[in-house]
């Protein structure tokens, strides 16, 4: 058996790269490398031994894979932030949107109270708001992996209620109401 060598020559270190980037196309082998460099396949395993060609390429890809999941973490991390600044946005217009239905008004005692501004047209439509904000403050809790049910704020519940019509609907249940009574007096 021959003596494994002592020092790595640059055509050695040269070999090693080889046989490292041959991993990358799923072909790393030591009769590549050797049809490359024009050596023995016996001459190659020594290097390999010698070196710690195995070792070696663990560590470089281990070393690769950190960069990687760095790499990624960061893009991660930007392209939340980038996420919440857009439901922010949205969350703003949705907030003006049901802060437009409602008025602030001070009773005699100085309480405050809110009060709805203007019956909304469609019931279904401010439930729907106010589900949409609901689902944005979801969101950027997630997106912050705060889960919904650990918040130090507290959370809002907002009740819509279906008495609430729309100005020709209630028109229509009044005059329901007055045909029903004066039938019901004849």
């Amino acid at each position: 058996m021959s003596q494994l060598p002592k020092y790595e020559s640059p055509l050695m270190k040269q070999a090693f790269e080889y046989y490292y980037l041959l991993g990358l196309k799923g072909r790393r082998n030591h009769q590549a490398v050797a049809k490359k460099f024009k050596r023995s396949v016996r001459t190659i395993e020594a290097w390999a031994r010698a070196f710690n060609w195995l070792e070696r390429v663990k560590q470089r890809d281990l070393h690769y894979n950190k960069e990687i999941e760095k790499k990624t973490d960061e893009i991660v991390l930007n392209t939340m932030a980038d996420y919440r600044k857009e439901v922010k946005k949205l969350n703003m217009i949705v907030s003006k949107q049901i802060q437009a239905m409602f008025k602030k008004i001070v009773d005699a005692e100085g309480k405050t109270h809110l009060e709805l501004r203007f019956i909304p047209k469609n019931v279904s439509d401010a439930a729907k708001l106010i589900a949409l904000k609901d689902k944005l403050i979801r969101l950027d809790m997630d997106l912050m992996e705060n889960p919904i049910g650990t918040s130090t704020n507290g959370g809002v519940t907002i009740i819509v209620s279906e008495k609430y019509l729309p100005p020709d609907e209630i028109k229509e249940q009044k005059e329901k109401e007055e045909t029903s009574g004066s039938e019901s007096s004849d």
